[in-house]
């Protein structure tokens, strides 16, 4: 199942309402696990965008924990796309904070959230 920009929304919301503290982990706020998949696109310079379908592992406020097939250099960025039901596309800006090997072609990568990147016609409605 794919995560879709109003879950995405639904759960990031219930999340910042969310007020419990978890003093075991690294993290600053609450986070949901699941298994969805979402849209990749790994910012590069050298290679054209490439669009990589990958599980969500989890999702907090400040980030998203993907298993991806490939590595993403720690500092580097990728943008998570997920489609409204109207069809337009939620695009997030994600700085990749660490990549870990887990198994043959299995990275476990861990994203922060840089910013929401709004869509032309959103902004136009905005106006």
């Amino acid at each position: 199942m794919k995560l879709s920009a109003e879950h995405f929304e639904q759960i990031v919301g219930s999340l910042r309402s969310d007020t419990s503290q978890r003093t075991s982990e690294r993290r600053d706020g609450p986070r949901v696990g699941f298994r969805m998949t979402v849209t990749v696109v790994p910012c590069t310079v050298s290679d054209a965008p490439t669009r990589h379908e990958v599980r969500v592992r989890d999702l907090s406020i400040e980030g998203m924990g993907i298993l991806h097939y490939e590595g993403l250099a720690e500092g580097s960025f990728f943008v998570a796309i997920m489609n409204r039901a109207t069809g337009e596309p939620l695009k997030a800006l994600y700085r990749v904070a660490r990549c870990e090997k887990v198994s043959h072609r299995q990275f476990l990568i861990g994203g922060l959230l840089e910013r929401v990147i709004e869509s032309t016609s959103a902004r136009q409605g905005a106006a």
